[in-house]
């Protein structure tokens, strides 16, 4: 409401009054400088006088309109439940149009009584009251001055930032102490386990070695599986083709006629290295006879009985055996 009042400026130096009744508020100014010329005509010093306003000396009324002479003009009210809703002043005693204006002005209000009030009522002197109506506040009253309830409420407002503020600090003092016993504990923690981290990163270092030495020697070694090989077949058979791939051996092989196929594949299989040896359809460069079978296991078994028998006791292999993987088309006689 203050804001609004001063906002308002309906005179170049105005003098403002508010009043507040409920939830409606009254703002009534006048000319500062017409007021004060006006007293020192009459030989009044302002500073030592009390003003009120005319409008709040008079004995409010409960509910109406009413037309009341003033002291200098004349002035139309308009009131509901004590309080004093609109006014509208003249310096003559108003007509009907005059008065007809104010009625339509209250809106809802005044077309109740537009009907009735088609000429203005009779104007009242009233006597005026020892003290206003209503309580009213200048505005250097309410920038400078507060209530006793206004202290009071920003005292407990004051007291309850303070406790919040307590409390805060409370709870961050105690985060600090819990953060510092933790990083104490932290430190005696590396230190004593110093010697188990160390230990910890010799293990895993180990554990990497181990690792890859056994991906290295995951897989079947190709120089032992060809010894095993040279070491099963008889002397007298002549390998064409050696091909090991992926736990697959194929094997391309000249016999002798006195040979049976089927004790070849016997021979192969009681190695215990080999299995499920079986004969596919041989080429020309191949030799008369082609085997496939699957490698079964990382390392030689030793030869079976039989295997051992039929194998000459001491025979040099004839092949050039090297650590490379053997080619294609690889001719050797035992």
């Amino acid at each position: 409401m203050r804001a609004q009042a001063v906002a308002w400026e309906p005179f170049t130096d105005p003098e403002l009054r508010l009043a507040q009744s409920g939830d409606l508020g009254l703002v009534i100014a006048w000319d500062r400088n017409a007021v004060a010329k006006a007293l020192r005509g009459a030989g009044i010093e302002s500073d030592r006088l009390q003003m009120w306003p005319e409008l709040l000396m008079r004995e409010p009324l409960r509910d109406g309109l009413r037309l009341v002479e003033g002291v200098e003009g004349y002035e139309a009210e308009c009131w509901t439940n004590g309080r004093l809703l609109s006014s509208r002043w003249w310096p003559a005693l108003p007509d009907a149009a005059d008065w007809q204006g104010f009625v339509r002005s209250l809106g809802a209000l005044g077309a109740k009584a537009e009907q009735s009030a088609a000429q203005p009522p009779a104007a009242l002197r009233l006597p005026l009251r020892a003290y206003p109506w209503v309580s009213v506040k200048s505005l250097s009253d309410m920038v400078g001055g507060a209530s006793g309830g206004e202290i009071l409420g920003w005292r407990v407002v004051l007291l309850i930032c303070i406790a919040v503020s307590a409390a805060i600090a409370h709870q961050l003092w105690s985060a600090r102490e819990r953060a510092e016993a933790l990083s104490s504990e932290l430190r005696s923690l590396q230190s004593s386990s110093a010697e188990t981290i160390a230990a910890r990163d010799k293990a895993m270092q180990l554990a990497a070695e181990s690792q890859q030495l056994a991906a290295v020697m995951g897989g079947v070694q190709n120089l032992e599986l060809m010894q095993q090989v040279v070491q099963i077949l008889p002397k007298d058979v002549l390998i064409r083709e050696y091909d090991f791939e992926t736990g697959r051996l194929r094997l391309g092989l000249d016999i002798p006629a006195t040979l049976a196929r089927s004790s070849l594949i016997q021979l192969l299989q009681d190695g215990g290295w080999l299995r499920d040896v079986r004969e596919v359809k041989a080429s020309a460069s191949s030799g008369n006879t082609v085997l496939e079978m699957r490698v079964e296991g990382l390392f030689a078994p030793q030869l079976s009985a039989a295997a051992a028998a039929s194998a000459p006791a001491a025979a040099a292999s004839p092949l050039n055996v090297s650590q490379e993987p053997p080619k294609r088309g690889l001719d050797g006689q035992r």
